[in-house]
């Protein structure tokens, strides 16, 4: 009894399982009956049917040459019949490509493969769930990895992808073809004019997109600009001159090609127009210290100090406030205006009493303000200027750039001291309490001797 109850559950099994066979296929076959894509008439869609499901198996088993036999017909015959008839068509002459043996093979299969993508483009390029956009996405990718040396073939098909997205273009599509661009540009295969063209075309893109990831993309869009080398002054300023000369109240212009031109550390006059222009529209404390900084390589003080003075009055922060006040210190002296650098110098101090450049900056104007005093008066001001010296070097770590500088500053005012006779015959003795006057500067201090 065990034995006929196992042999009419398995007779029980297999009944059921012919009869969903017999159930699907007889679904199968009453759709393809009914579906006109397949054939002009029953007959004929059921023989091509038949034939899709030869095909099937044929590509399914790896069978590529008997496959390709069938794909053939069905292109001919029932070329709207189903979509697989393309995707596995695609797959196998993607191999094909790959596989190919001499320049004539990978041609041949290359030609059929982009004949077979326009057929899948036009049957079923509005129907697709990849749709008709990423169908062209992928047609594109598919010549430039099997053919990039045609960089004009690659280009077209390219931006027929991208026209065809639209404003809900893959942005990845943008950038990935946007490196194609740089990495032949760096090969020197793109010129810089098609470059920079390309720059000025796909950017706008990402501005119009409703992509949530649209900031993103176009950050590492220009990432790739900027790392491509292309994004040099000159070619820049070539880009953008035009465009910020027709329309000069554009922030968004302005502040991308301040963004590129400060990117590459530019100082041409282009770039301290643009970015003049830029903080003209919106102030920012980093944008005046940029221009401040260019003004001050250039030798303009005047202007750099009008910029420092604008960021001082709009910084909040103390740590950056007293930043400014040493830069401003510091233009002050370059132009000689010796009071003004001590009282911006002082002004740092009092925020951030270890600033070190401060502590430079009045040393250096107090050794320029003994220019204009007698002899011992100007020895007793290389007290005020070693008591700046040695604060600097008390707050300088030993690795800043400035460090031998001072060093040399406090073993110079020292060796400028007054001598031992000088301050003897003056009533001076070493350590006490001394009124250093000259000129402009009335400053507290101790008695030294030259030693």
């Amino acid at each position: 009894m065990k034995f006929t109850y196992k042999m009419k559950t398995i007779k029980l099994f297999l009944l059921i399982v012919v009869a969903c066979i017999t159930t699907t296929t007889f679904a199968q076959q009453q759709s393809y009956l009914e579906n006109p894509n397949w054939g002009a008439n029953p007959d004929e869609r059921e023989a091509n049917a038949i034939t899709f499901n030869f095909y099937r198996n044929a590509f399914n088993t790896k069978d590529y040459p008997t496959a390709i036999k069938y794909l053939n017909e069905l292109l001919t015959k029932s070329p709207k019949g189903s979509e697989n008839i393309y995707i596995f068509g695609i797959n196998m002459y993607d191999s094909k490509v790959i596989g190919a043996t001499s320049l004539d093979a990978k041609k041949v299969a290359l030609d059929s493969l982009m004949m077979l993508y326009d057929k899948r483009i036009e049957h079923f390029g509005t129907t697709s769930k990849i749709g008709f956009a990423g169908l062209k996405e992928y047609k594109a990718k598919a010549y430039y990895r099997h053919n990039p040396s045609d960089l004009e073939g690659v280009q077209q098909l390219f931006h027929e992808a991208i026209e065809a997205g639209g404003d809900k273009i893959d942005l990845r599509l943008i950038n990935s073809y946007f490196k194609m661009l740089t990495d032949g540009y760096m090969m020197d295969i793109i010129e810089v004019d098609e470059l920079l063209n390309s720059y000025n075309e796909l950017i706008v893109l990402f501005d119009t997109s409703s992509d949530t990831t649209a900031t993103r993309q176009k950050a590492t869009f220009e990432s790739l600009f900027l790392a491509s080398g292309a994004a040099n002054c000159d070619n820049l300023e070539m880009l953008f001159k035009d465009q910020v000369e027709q329309h000069p109240d554009s922030i968004e212009l302005l502040n991308k090609v301040f963004k590129l031109l400060s990117g590459s550390d530019c100082e041409s006059e282009f770039f301290l127009s643009v970015a003049e222009k830029s903080y003209a529209i919106t102030p920012t404390s980093e944008v005046a210290l940029l221009l401040a900084s260019s003004f001050q390589d250039k030798k303009d003080f005047k202007k750099a100090l009008q910029y420092l003075n604008e960021a001082a009055a709009n910084e909040t922060d103390p740590t950056a406030k007293a930043n400014l006040y040493i830069s401003i210190g510091g233009t002050e002296l370059a132009l000689k205006n010796l009071t003004n650098a001590v009282k911006y110098a002082n002004m740092a101090i009092e925020i951030s009493p270890n600033s070190a450049y401060a502590y430079i900056i009045l040393g250096s104007a107090y050794l320029q303000g003994s220019e204009s005093c007698t002899e011992f008066k100007k020895q007793t001001v290389y007290w005020l200027a070693h008591d700046a010296f040695m604060k600097a070097r008390r707050n300088l770590s030993e690795g800043d750039p400035q460090m031998a500088n001072v060093k040399s500053q406090i073993s110079a005012c020292s060796g400028n001291f007054p001598t031992t006779e000088d301050c003897f015959f003056l009533g001076l003795n070493e350590g006490t309490a001394y009124t250093v006057e000259c000129g402009w500067i009335k400053i507290a201090t101790t008695v030294r001797f030259r030693k």
